[in-house]
């Protein structure tokens, strides 16, 4: 820009005005020394000071130069001036600014490498950073590099794309800083700001999100787990989008997401993005926050991650349209080969891995053979890593594919689907909305070039979701940072019971909320959470069952659980809610999709009564039946290590009594038995939260559960993963602290396994409301859990003590009560007094004391079948004699519980309890 002389202005206002034009805010007149300095644009935000300016005055002709970081991220100078038209320039001017113009290139080369160097000793100088405010202040996390100073300012290094050493850094500064004028700051140092800072690594990941800003990149890396590039300027996506263009593989999708700078004169974030979008055909995404408050004049996807949820941001990413697709040709057969060759051809890309003979580009997968004669196979199918087990075995194919309504799926298949005639193949790919070609020729060829494909790339495959190594496996996405892909891989297209609706805030208001003084409801949320924490506290899996009448709320409090990773609702096909009615098969596949998590069986009277004893030690124990393949040799038995949830109208020991089962103690312990009913209460509920009724409650909180569901299972995954060693160095020490709150010294094991159990559920649930998930008060979680395993106690006939020891005194108890005076004759009776169904004898006996009570002398055989059916006859007579219910003998040298008594003319072994048992 260039000012005619004719004006009767002094250079220096003639300069102020093309300042105060462009909308650099001057404090006073433009300084005319000739240096560089720094002013507020239009674009800053706070006390940033991002435009710059110089001015020279003295000398053959007044001139200088401005701009700013936004728009010119080289050196933030991007905009000439001289008082005089260049068209009235002499030979004598051009002379003179061209020498400007070289010693000011040469004292910026100077100042950048000062800067440069000044910068990267303020990085070596600082240590690596892993909490601070401004993180913690915008809920993310610190990535690879971020280091944090003496006096807690954090660094984030700035690299440029073509380099891997610091050129930049920048400096956040806390919102408790010393200096006042630089708190909650950011300001640059090093040679300039256009480097970028990455997250990620493209080589495992398929997509790559440009966008500007540390916080907004943390938080997209976060949302979808992708290669993210920051860059620090609007004006500087054009550049980046540019380079990584170039440098990607073809394959990788590219993302621009830009600022929303809405509230600003100039929406700078849609100018530039959507520019850079449109140089390198890349799809554009900015924030919307329409429904939110924008009374802080949000512009980010972290603004919007306050405001809405890490899942608003995920939604507002997924739904970015891919580049267009053409629509295939119907019928192949009846086009003039030239024409197909033409098609197929066109836009050809080198992709890595596809075999020799087929070709892919955005119009599909073709198969072309030696003369270039092609056939369509099918809509673009990319194969983008091979996989297999850790073992090196069980290898597969990630295929990954967009449907019609440009939503994209992915699965990871083993390579054995591909066997035949691609059947197999075809159902699941058309299912998810690929289209293929449905012809015997086409589909075998489908599933040659799956099979034959070999990309460079990796990646593990697990036939179970839940913890692999540090990340966390679901059926549609992986959770967590690893040097390696880890994938659910199946063989068919299984249900995905994972699945979400509405956004973490809606879920924490609407169904979170309502939970917070309702003990059931609190503790079954967090038993959703704590099946994720199993395997880092290293404890064993167990169960939880609710028991009521009907219409008091139980399956609502089943349902508020099951909202935490999917849906309940009945017309939901792929509902994370099961039903106790179900198959041992498919027992077990439930629960090897819901690994490290929570498995929800509603209605325990719908299970079999003769076998669902058997499913609970399954369950727990953690792995299914052993199985034979068609060769006879064993297959892989499918393991699993969860909790599980359970409601019904009857108990265990009840169900299993229908088909003349007994109920061990194994059980009881493995299926933590509560009464659903809280006294004094509604039902289930102690709180209505301002509702009429227990029934109108239940209602608003089973709507709730339909509409938002899903958010804050993967919420707490991904603070796991960032998390994970701090919660295994100190999640056994918060699991002893509640053991010690709610056991008294003399409680014996059973107790304590369930209480253990509660534990877990406690924590997990104070973990969550730590990390904003539930919005519940510190507390809440642990308070439930207290509440209800003192209840399980107060229903236990043993109390804190072992429950077989109980029911085995309580089996001989009964059987004495019923039976002694029907079955047991006094040893001195006459034999007109015998029974008719004879058990064995009794007879009176004082104690030390001279107390008189009855002996019952047993038939072993008797006791065995009768009083002992379903427990083990040694150890009921351990426990007899450990109590001292049992006379004993010693024949030998060695103990005998069945001693030798005289009856008439003989002598039997018998055993002889003491009746004192029956003032038990």
């Amino acid at each position: 820009m260039t000012t005619d002389t004719s004006h009767h202005e002094s250079p220096e206002q003639q300069f102020a005005q093309e300042l105060q034009a462009y909308g650099l805010k001057l404090p006073s007149t433009p300084l005319t020394d000739g240096h560089i300095h720094r002013v507020p644009c239009p674009h800053d935000k706070g006390h940033a000071q991002s435009g710059r300016y110089f001015l020279h005055v003295d000398g053959h002709l007044p001139n200088g130069a401005y701009g700013c970081f936004h728009e010119h991220p080289d050196n933030g100078l991007g905009v000439s001036w001289s008082s005089q038209h260049k068209s009235r320039y002499t030979r004598q001017d051009r002379a003179y600014l061209a020498a400007q113009a070289q010693k000011h290139q040469a004292r910026l080369a100077s100042e950048a490498a000062h800067k440069v160097a000044s910068a990267q000793a303020l990085y070596n100088n600082a240590t690596p950073c892993t909490e601070h405010e401004y993180l913690t202040r915008k809920r993310i996390v610190a990535h690879a590099g971020l280091r944090v100073t003496s006096d807690n300012i954090l660094l984030i290094p700035l690299y440029k794309p073509t380099e891997s050493t610091i050129q930049a850094v920048q400096r956040i500064y806390p919102l408790d800083y010393a200096d006042e004028t630089y708190r909650a700051q950011k300001r640059f140092k090093g040679s300039s700001k256009d480097g970028v800072y990455t997250i990620n690594s493209p080589d495992q990941h398929d997509t790559t999100v440009i966008t500007t800003g540390y916080a907004t990149g943390a938080t997209i890396a976060q949302a979808l787990g992708c290669h993210v590039v920051c860059a620090f300027s609007d004006g500087q996506l054009l550049s980046v989008a540019q380079h990584f263009k170039q440098t990607l593989p073809t394959t990788q999708r590219i993302i621009i997401a830009s600022d929303n700078d809405q509230f600003k004169p100039h929406n700078s974030g849609l100018v530039y993005g959507t520019q850079a979008a449109q140089a390198i055909e890349a799809a554009f995404v900015m924030p919307s926050f329409e429904g939110l408050d924008v009374s802080h004049e949000p512009t980010d996807f972290n603004d919007l991650y306050a405001l809405a949820g890490i899942e608003a941001v995920r939604t507002a990413l997924q739904a970015v349209p891919i580049e267009p697709t053409h629509d295939a040709p119907t019928d192949w057969d009846s086009m003039d080969k030239s024409t197909v060759k033409k098609a197929t051809l066109h836009s050809f890309e080198q992709i890595d891995g596809v075999p020799k003979g087929y070709v892919v580009n955005r119009k599909g997968v073709y198969c072309v053979d030696e003369a270039g004669d092609s056939l369509w196979l099918c809509s673009r199918l990319d194969v983008v890593a091979m996989t297999r087990d850790r073992n090196g075995n069980d290898w597969g194919r990630l295929l990954r594919w967009h449907d019609a309504d440009r939503a994209e799926h992915q699965w990871a298949t083993p390579v054995n689907s591909t066997i035949g005639q691609g059947y197999e193949l075809q159902k699941v790919l058309m299912a998810q909305g690929l289209r293929v070609d449905s012809r015997a020729k086409q589909l075998n060829l489908l599933a040659k070039y799956v099979a034959s494909c070999e990309p460079t790339a990796r990646a593990r495959c697990v036939n179970k979701t839940g913890w692999y190594n540090d990340v966390y496996v679901l059926p549609h996405r992986t959770i967590g940072k690893s040097h390696e892909m880890a994938i659910y891989q199946t063989s068919d297209d299984e249900a995905n019971p994972y699945s979400t609706k509405g956004t973490l805030a809606l879920w924490r208001e609407h169904v979170a909320s309502l939970c917070v003084g309702n003990s059931r409801c609190v503790l079954s949320v967090s038993m959703a959470f704590a099946g994720v924490l199993l395997p880092l506290a290293g404890i064993e899996g167990g169960g939880v069952h609710f028991i009521g009448s009907s219409s008091k709320g139980k399956s609502t409090v089943i349902k508020a659980a099951a909202s935490v990773f999917g849906a309940s609702a009945q017309e939901d096909m792929n509902r994370f809610l099961c039903s106790w009615k179900t198959t041992d098969n498919a027992v077990e596949g439930m629960a090897a999709l819901r690994n490290n998590s929570l498995l929800i069986l509603d209605e325990l009277r719908l299970a079999s009564p003769k076998t669902v004893g058997d499913t609970i030690y399954m369950l727990s124990a953690g792995a299914g039946k052993a199985r034979a393949n068609r060769s006879g040799t064993g297959r892989a038995v499918r393991t699993w290590q969860l909790l599980y949830l359970s409601n019904g109208e009857i108990d265990l020991k009840q169900h299993m009594g229908e088909a003349g089962k007994v109920i061990h103690a194994g059980q009881e312990i493995r299926f933590a038995e509560i009464q659903a009913e809280v006294p004094n209460g509604f039902g289930v509920f102690e709180q209505l939260h301002g509702h009429a009724n227990g029934a109108m409650f239940a209602q608003t909180l089973n709507a709730a559960t339909s509409e938002y569901y899903g958010t804050a299972g993967v919420a707490f995954i991904e603070r796991c993963t960032q998390h994970k060693s701090r919660i295994m160095a100190e999640i056994g020490g918060y699991i002893e602290q509640f053991i010690a709150t709610v056991l008294p010294p003399d409680a014996e094991g059973q107790a304590h396994r369930v209480a253990q159990r509660f534990g877990l559920i406690a924590v997990a649930g104070e973990y969550a409301s730590e990390w904003g998930i539930t919005g519940w008060p510190k507390g809440e979680a642990t308070a439930a859990a207290i509440r209800c395993y003192q209840d399980w106690v107060e229903s236990r006939p043993s109390g804190y003590a072992n429950q077989e020891k109980q029911a085995m005194l309580e089996s001989v108890r009964s059987y004495i009560l019923r039976y002694g005076d029907s079955k047991f004759s006094e040893v001195e009776a006459h034999h007109d007094n015998n029974p008719l169904e004879r058990a064995g004898w009794r007879r009176r006996s004082h104690d030390a004391n001279g107390q008189a009570r009855w002996e019952y002398l047993f038939i072993p055989d008797v006791f065995k079948k009768q009083v002992c059916a379903g427990l083990s006859v040694n150890a009921v007579l351990k426990t007899l004699h450990e109590e001292g219910f049992l006379r004993t003998s010693i024949e030998g040298g060695r103990l005998r519980r069945a001693t030798k008594q005289t009856i008439g003319q003989f002598k039997l072994h018998l055993y002889v309890v003491n009746g004192r048992l029956l003032e038990g």
